[in-house]
């Protein structure tokens, strides 16, 4: 009599876990089944696209580089700046000397231009400075690289 009592109770919970079971094969078999499709479909989608985008009022360039080189220099080396001022009441000459000081790590940084991304820089390779206040850039660590830089005059 307790088997009876017991047989029913079990087979509902195996029934429930077959069909959680059941449930989940089949949405897994389906999940993979997209993923393949997806995969597929991205993989021709990547071969026949270019990224390039281009917007000339904007001062940003955005290429794939190789490293060339990447040479630290020193930041404070020509930090004096002389300005000489009119004194407005006197029109005595003021003659002052401003010292600047950088507390960031300073790279000459030369890289190809292997493909632009956004906006075409029209040359092969650039020289561009780079300033890191916590040391030497995460990407000067890597050959290939995608670089956002912008003009400064």
């Amino acid at each position: 009599m307790i088997v009876k009592q017991n047989a029913p109770q079990l087979w509902g919970v195996f029934v429930f876990y077959n069909f959680i079971d059941i449930i989940f094969n089949i949405k897994y078999a389906d999940m993979k089944f997209i993923i393949l499709l997806l995969l597929f479909a991205l993989q021709g989608y990547s071969q026949k696209t270019n990224f390039y985008e281009e917007d000339t009022k904007v001062n940003l360039f955005a290429f794939i580089g190789q490293k060339i080189s990447i040479e630290e220099f020193d930041p404070n080396l020509d930090n004096k700046k002389t300005i000489i001022e009119i004194d407005k009441n006197t029109g005595d000459t003021v003659t002052s000397v401003k010292t600047s000081y950088s507390m960031d790590r300073a790279f000459i940084a030369k890289y190809k231009v292997i493909q632009p991304v956004f906006n075409n820089l029209k040359q092969d390779t650039i020289s561009f400075a780079v300033y890191d206040h916590y040391g030497t850039p995460e990407f000067a660590e890597f050959d290939n690289v995608i670089i956002y830089i912008s003009a400064y005059n």
